[in-house]
């Protein structure tokens, strides 16, 4: 019967390879359109737990990532990986170019 466990049971019963009642449900970002779209005036915990969902991600605030401006007029910059990345209005940028141009500049030793 869906509801017998808690959202953090579920989550730890799929982590330790064991049956959750239902596959637990959690979302990496949710647009902030979306969320107020739904439910004006909404915080984020407040849409996961109208919505249902499972657990939540806590993370590092995605403006708070260090990035390296490469073209300002273009809001084309480089992140901490040397990944290329254009920010538009959404809430994260768009990756556009990688670290690395051919798999000889990767260093895979110790892998």
């Amino acid at each position: 019967m869906l509801g017998m466990m808690t959202g953090r049971e579920r989550i730890l019963a799929a982590l330790n390879r064991r049956s959750p009642d239902v596959v637990p449900h959690m979302e990496l970002l949710i647009h902030e359109r979306t969320i107020h779209g739904i439910l004006p005036g909404a915080t984020y915990e407040d849409f996961v737990t109208h919505m249902g969902n499972d657990g939540i991600v806590v993370h590092e605030k995605v403006a708070a990532t260090h990035y390296e401006v490469i073209d300002a007029s273009k809001r084309v910059k480089r992140n901490e990986w040397g990944g290329i990345v254009r920010f538009t209005d959404e809430d994260i940028g768009i990756p556009v170019g990688t670290a690395f141009a051919t798999l000889d500049e990767v260093d895979l030793r110790g892998y």
